[in-house]
């Protein structure tokens, strides 16, 4: 008889304990197996995987609290100028738009004068003014037969 079977014979719950025992460390090399598997087949997906929380975005900078204290001063002085940089481009877009108003309202404004003073020089001219003097049945005027003015010329 082999060595086996003399155990099994001088005591079955040694069997038992034994036969527990080969199946754990089978279990063992059987998990060790399957997590050596998956962990070469999940290798590239560690990096995808998305932080979901704070703890895990420190925990994959390995930052500490420390390193919050020891920065305060960097972070603060980058948040007052995101926050000085952001003020001052609203406040120079509104100036812009503001200008750009301004400059249509003159352009506007200078179209008006020229168009009033066409107007004006046409209503003005003193073939108009007969016109409308001849119309309204005023014949006391009449036109001038002289020059207003005489232009000599020197020799």
């Amino acid at each position: 008889m082999s060595k086996k079977e003399d155990k099994k014979i001088q005591n079955p719950e040694e069997e038992e304990i034994l036969n527990l025992q080969q199946n754990e460390q089978q279990a063992k090399e059987e998990s060790s197996g399957q997590q050596l598997l998956n962990s070469l087949l999940t290798e590239g997906e560690d990096e995808d995987q998305q932080i979901k929380g704070w703890k895990d975005l420190t925990k994959v900078l390995s930052i500490d609290g420390q390193w919050f204290r020891r920065q305060i001063w960097v972070i603060l002085i980058i948040v007052l100028g995101i926050i000085v940089y952001i003020t001052n481009r609203y406040q120079a877009q509104s100036e812009i738009i503001l200008e750009e108003n301004l400059r249509d309202s003159l352009k506007d404004m200078k179209f008006r004068s020229l168009t009033r003073s066409s107007e004006l020089t046409l209503k003005c001219r003193q073939s108009k003014l007969e016109e409308q003097l001849r119309a309204n049945g005023d014949s006391s005027l009449a036109p001038s037969t002289e020059a207003p003015f005489y232009i000599y010329r020197n020799k």
